[in-house]
């Protein structure tokens, strides 16, 4: 056995070879630096001592840092661990340009929920018709008393008060709806317009939200004015929530896209997880399923279809919703290609104008924001121009026309209508409207022959040819 005998090394200071060291260090990584910097000068300035042909003296020219833009923090949206809530009280969501600056907004803010109230939709509207990518619509419109189910961690009340609507509405009506809804044991947001002036301290309607917010432990989120016609302005558009909700801002967007302004509100709130592929086990699926079998089997046991069906999807869902895999899939595009830089410049200055008026109260400023109407002119023409070119560029493409008229003209909803009457009234209604037609339009033709001096003229030839053909 060999063993290497270790070499003899006298005796140093330590403090002194660390402090060699650490200097032969520093010394060779600025040598570094200095080599790359000189690289660097070679390859972006040019050698010239003297100014070139357009007067330009390239060696006084310091180099450009680039910055990735997806790496600067330029993001207004809230972070992932939060949830934005948008409310909008609208009039009339049929208007063209209040939708195309909807959608606007809805791409800009990319927020988790947007509620709007007051739209005047009715059955004759389809959702396909005010589709806004990236968002699933939930209506409830004023012909139908019945809401949709969203399945989230907290529930959300859009309500309006109309102005003519008592004060006693408030405890006959709101409060016991929203003690019903704490027996869920959900966090509850109230959003919407309730048409009660919140600047206003001493009327009856701030004291009797003011006593349904204390009664119920809700806390109001906005304080701004949330109407400003020319010469008052109102609080009227409100989120509450309760006082145990964990809120990280809220605040007013000045954004004319209706008379009323928009209010926001970040909760935080975890979003649900997506389940990884890895943790699907396809062994533990067919297990649950059979522990299921007995409810599996009641489906012959039901009387009909729709409950042997119901019962079927209702199992199954269940156990699904635990092993299913989820796909997040991301919505490519714009939603309003033909919204141009000038047409969002023009936009911008409109709001810069708002922010002005609500800031100075002048009226040479609010004559100033009056000038909106040409961007609702601009947007118009601009949807119309742009459909145009698109149809004579694919006036040869069949399917590129029909693609084009599906996104103009929405298809129906395959949706079954439901109905808030009972049978009979609603066999009458239509017996009462179809036996009335034929006058309506006896009634309506001779007004139009009247107003357009129009005389009939019946041919006693046609007369009788048509009597003998139907005898």
């Amino acid at each position: 056995m060999f063993r290497k005998e270790p070499l003899k090394v006298p005796d140093l200071d330590l403090d002194k070879c660390l402090c060699a060291y650490r200097m032969s260090e520093l010394s060779k990584e600025r040598n570094k630096a200095i080599e790359a910097a000189e690289s660097i000068n070679a390859i972006q300035k040019p050698k010239l001592s003297k100014a070139d042909k357009r007067g330009i003296n390239l060696l006084n020219l310091c180099p450009l840092k680039r910055i990735h833009e997806s790496k600067q923090d330029k993001s207004p949206y809230p972070p992932a661990s939060e949830v934005e809530l948008l409310h909008l009280n609208i009039r009339s969501l049929k208007d063209r340009t209040h939708l195309l600056e909807l959608r606007e907004l809805a791409s800009e803010r990319k927020s988790s929920i947007i509620t709007i109230s007051e739209t005047w939709l009715n059955t004759s509207v389809t959702s396909a018709e005010i589709q806004i990518n990236g968002y699933k619509p939930h209506r409830l419109d004023w012909l139908h008393k019945r809401g949709q189910e969203i399945k989230i961690g907290f529930f959300i009340c859009l309500t309006y008060r109309p102005d003519d609507s008592p004060l006693s509405s408030f405890e006959e009506v709101l409060k016991p709806k929203y003690i019903q809804a704490l027996t869920l044991n959900k966090p509850i947001i109230i959003l919407g317009d309730l048409n009660c002036n919140g600047l206003e301290k001493s009327c009856p309607k701030f004291k009797a939200l003011g006593k349904f917010c204390s009664d119920m432990n809700l806390k109001k989120q906005i304080s701004a004015p949330t109407r400003i016609p020319p010469y008052t302005q109102t609080l009227l558009d409100v989120i509450m929530v309760c006082s145990n909700f964990s809120v990280r801002n809220s605040g007013v967007i000045q954004r004319p896209i209706s008379d009323h302004s928009i209010v926001f509100t970040h909760l935080k709130i975890k979003k649900q997880k997506t389940i990884p592929h890895y943790h699907y086990n396809g062994k533990q699926f067919a297990c649950d399923l059979a522990k299921e079998a007995d409810a599996l089997l009641t489906t012959f046991d039901k009387p009909d279809v729709n409950s042997k069906l119901k019962n079927l999807m209702d199992t199954l869902k269940h156990i699904l919703d635990s092993h299913a895999l989820q796909k997040q899939i991301k919505i490519h595009g714009r939603p309003c290609p033909f919204v141009n830089k000038e047409i969002k410049d023009m936009m911008k200055f409109r709001d810069i104008l708002l922010k002005k008026f609500v800031r100075t109260h002048e009226d040479t400023d609010w004559c100033n924001f009056e000038s909106r109407d040409q961007v609702k002119k601009m947007l118009r023409d601009a949807e119309n121009n742009y459909t145009f070119d698109d149809v004579q560029a694919n006036k040869n493409s069949p399917r590129a026309l029909w693609k084009m008229i599906n996104r103009a003209v929405p298809s129906k909803e395959n949706q079954q209508s439901s109905y808030t009457k009972d049978l009979s009234t609603i066999t009458n209604e239509f017996n009462l409207f179809f036996s009335k037609v034929g006058q309506k339009v006896a009634e309506t033709s001779q007004s139009l022959m009247e107003k357009n001096n129009i005389r009939a003229r019946l041919r006693l030839s046609d007369t009788n040819s048509s009597s003998n053909t139907f005898q």
